[in-house]
């Protein structure tokens, strides 16, 4: 399994593109475009792999592998063909982090919950995620570099009105800009699901002492 592919960049203070003031020119600000910028605004990329890191560190291993899939989805996006070559698509590949492992669940009975009949559930294989051998460190890395490597897509897109493919659904998918912001959005809650667990955990630990 390869746990520790080589860096894609070296950006010891690497930071969004933020000062790109002239992204968008609509009225509202609510469009896809904006939050993106948004996020571009808030987080450096130095913040970026904090976030990933505390996520992935203490996440469920189901999560972090579904994070990892979903980059992988979007990384493979055609319109990412010029700057995805299969050298980088490798390093995001899952089946690089993650062993998908099985164990065998014995022959059980359960009660039906309409019949309240006992129905045998046959021996069976159960699949799961197994991070044993998941090197997480380059694992953050690697995902803040293809971040990078996306952000600087989107921007080099612009020329005074963004440019349309980002804006494009295919077969009633998400939008290109829609799909990156998707993968912000489930990094920034995987963060905030292990903070929010770790001042209740706190809270707790002081209402008993």
């Amino acid at each position: 399994m390869q746990t520790e592919p080589m860096p894609l960049l070296i950006r010891p203070e690497p930071t969004h593109a933020s000062d790109r003031s002239d992204m968008c020119e609509c009225d509202m600000c609510e469009c896809d475009m904006c939050e993106y910028k948004s996020i571009c605004e808030q987080w450096t990329w130095c913040d970026m792999y904090h976030i990933i890191e505390q996520g992935l560190y203490n996440a469920h291993v189901d999560t972090s592998a579904d994070l990892v899939k979903k980059l992988e989805y979007l990384c493979k996006n055609p319109l990412l063909n010029s700057v995805m070559t299969t050298d980088i698509l490798s390093t995001i590949d899952i089946d690089n982090w993650f062993r998908h492992d099985y164990y065998k669940e014995a022959a059980h009975y359960i009660e039906d919950p309409i019949t309240k009949e006992r129905v045998r559930v046959p021996r069976r294989r159960v699949y799961f995620w197994d991070d044993e051998m998941t090197n997480y460190e380059a694992l953050c890395q690697t995902i803040v570099n293809l971040l990078s490597v996306i952000d600087d897509w989107v921007w080099e897109q612009d020329e005074g009105k963004t440019y349309p493919m980002i804006y494009s659904k295919v077969d009633g998918e998400k939008t290109m800009i829609a799909s990156i912001i998707d993968i912000y959005d489930t990094i920034i809650d995987m963060y905030f699901t292990v903070m929010f667990a770790e001042e209740s955990e706190d809270e707790e630990c002081d209402s008993v002492s």
